[in-house]
């Protein structure tokens, strides 16, 4: 006769041999995936970053040597690779859905790359009357499409929020973010275009194209008219007319 204790033992034996066995094994194969992918990323990462940095080494070496007499400008437009995310709904039987970005491949990135340099002089200028704050252009911070690129997703979390309170909440909030996007602004000023070295991303060639030009035409012209201006400025002065 088969007592209770064995059949106790036996149902254990049978859950660990058909559930509990498997999901671990499944669970250590998927771990096992994510660490594998986890090293390919960060190899791919480094190897993105040493390209990267070469090129701004590059660009430090094109610099003339000595001195500027002048304020002298060396300019380069590189392309390089950029990691692509894409952001992954996670469904939940029981609470809200999660989303997590996955990196899935790699786009091509356009940069402007500058270093500005200034005489003994001019930086002078520019230290004594404080000119790093002078504001060159000022742009919205996203295009029309990225925005509705934002209100497409955050109408995805809203379609997927399951609490109706919390769903209203999430309405609200995406409209004052929304709305918060639309106002942000960039602003570029004369000490951005100090910084060493100075760099601008693109998704496209032509866009950086037209943004070396706008340094060229726009941005370096005027820093070069605001130095003139302060070279023949004079804290006192007297004047007859």
């Amino acid at each position: 006769m088969v007592g209770p204790f064995w059949l106790a033992w036996k149902l254990l034996v049978l859950i660990w041999q058909f559930i509990l066995k498997p999901r671990i094994e499944r669970s250590n194969r998927e771990s096992a995936v994510q660490q594998t992918s986890r090293e390919q990323e960060d190899t791919k990462q480094k190897s993105r970053d040493e390209a990267r940095a070469k090129q701004l080494e590059a660009l430090k070496a094109a610099v003339p040597s000595g001195p500027p007499e002048r304020m002298r400008a060396t300019i380069q437009i590189n392309e390089y690779k950029q990691v692509r995310m894409e952001r992954q709904r996670i469904p939940r039987l029981i609470g809200e859905d999660n989303y997590v970005y996955v990196e899935v491949g790699e786009d091509f990135r356009f940069s402007v790359d500058m270093i500005l340099e200034m005489s003994e002089t001019e930086r002078a200028i520019i230290n004594e009357h404080e000119l790093y704050d002078i504001e060159l252009e000022q742009t919205p911070a996203y295009t029309a499409e990225q925005l509705r690129a934002f209100e497409a997703q955050y109408n995805d979390e809203i379609e997927a929020t399951k609490d109706p309170v919390l769903k209203e909440v999430t309405k609200q909030t995406t409209q004052l973010t929304l709305a918060g996007l639309k106002g942000e602004s960039i602003k570029t000023r004369v000490g951005d275009l100090l910084v060493v070295p100075f760099s601008c991303a693109f998704d496209s060639p032509h866009e950086a194209k037209t943004y070396a030009e706008k340094l060229k035409t726009k941005f370096l012209p005027e820093i070069r008219k605001l130095l003139d201006s302060y070279t023949a400025h004079k804290r006192s002065e007297t004047l007859e007319f």
